[in-house]
């Protein structure tokens, strides 16, 4: 589980702080890049993006793989509960917080690598793209 402070300006004006939570499993993983990335390969199909200077397309992804991993924690961090229907993803979306973690995704490389490396973690990732590419094979 990512936990990421995002330092923001509410609707008035007034510096605020809140601390958001991303997480996905192997199989929330898996899922993901058989409906997001056709090709089963996340950073191929990032680096195709970035390649192609297709700016809407990697911010519309950008947007996805957040949206799909942020959540709760239970308080026994035994469980973690993600985005249930369309009221929760709009308030999530409408928040000054989500709107400037998806500014600064954007806007610094840095910050964006780092940041998805940790919902992504390497071996996770390996064992889900893997897996993707085995059930894009059988169909």
């Amino acid at each position: 589980m990512l936990k990421q402070n995002v330092e923001f300006l509410d609707l008035e004006g007034n510096k605020c702080s809140e601390t958001m939570h991303f997480n996905l499993t192997e199989n929330e993983m898996t899922d993901f890049i058989l409906h997001e990335f056709p090709n089963g390969n996340v950073q191929e199909s990032m680096n195709a993006m970035l390649k192609e200077g297709n700016q809407t397309l990697l911010f519309d992804t950008f947007h996805h793989i957040t949206e799909a991993a942020y959540g709760t924690p239970s308080e026994d961090k035994k469980h973690f509960y993600h985005l249930r229907n369309e009221n929760e993803k709009r308030e999530l979306e409408s928040s000054c917080a989500y709107q400037e973690l998806l500014t600064k995704l954007s806007k610094d490389e840095s910050f964006a690598t780092k940041f998805y490396q940790n919902i992504f973690p390497k071996d996770l990732l390996a064992r889900a793209e893997k897996e993707a590419k085995e059930q894009l094979s059988k169909q």
